[in-house]
């Protein structure tokens, strides 16, 4: 959750300051199939993990959670 709200909160800074020199970044990465990319990093970085975390069982299970720490360290 503290890497969804980072990224939000540096996106909604440079969105709302509208300076000149970030706003190319964000243009860029919302065109050429760079959609799918963040999808896939909102779905698989942030949603899955917190879905899983959320059960008792896997927070529980050293083993399951090595494997949800890990698939952070990989989408990071």
């Amino acid at each position: 959750m503290l890497w969804a709200y980072m990224q939000f909160s540096q996106f909604l800074i440079i969105w709302s300051g509208n300076t000149g020199e970030e706003i190319p970044f964000y243009i860029y990465r919302t065109h050429r199939g760079w959609q799918a990319v963040a999808l896939i990093l909102i779905i698989f970085h942030f949603f899955i993990p917190f879905i899983l975390l959320l059960n008792r069982r896997t927070k529980r299970t050293p083993k399951i959670l090595a494997i949800v720490g890990l698939a952070i360290v990989v989408m990071r």
